[in-house]
């Protein structure tokens, strides 16, 4: 799907304290975004989230990889009627051992891990 071309027809000049221009560096940089971008869509009513942290992405390629090999002996267990239960149990032990290094990361209590209101400062 090819993206939409967006069609600026107004600028404006905003002018912030150092603060605050440092406040929308820091949030537009922690999300991927321009400074631009950022508040567009702020204004969208959308706080955009923080980018996950490197760890999140080889947390992703790992769960991949399990979920790749458990659909290979799935797909052998069909084929032949049984399965090699050595394999599936290596692999069921990568899962158990990935999942709570995920929750530990990215549940940790009292923190959010995607944008709110409070990052917007006041």
């Amino acid at each position: 799907m090819k993206k939409e071309k967006r069609n600026e027809r107004a600028a404006i000049k905003v002018y912030l304290t150092k603060a605050e221009h440092d406040r929308l560096y820091e949030l537009s940089l922690g999300s991927g975004y321009s400074k631009s971008s950022y508040m567009r869509r702020l204004l969208k009513g959308a706080v955009p989230p923080k980018m996950p942290p490197r760890e999140f992405y080889e947390f992703i390629f790992e769960l991949n990889k399990i979920g790749t090999n458990i659909n290979q002996i799935a797909k052998v267990a069909n084929m032949s009627g049984s399965v090699n239960e050595q394999e599936y149990r290596k692999e069921a032990e990568k899962l158990k051992k990935v999942i709570p290094e995920i929750r530990e990361i990215y549940l940790r209590e009292g923190e959010v891990h995607i944008g709110n209101n409070e990052d917007l400062g006041d």
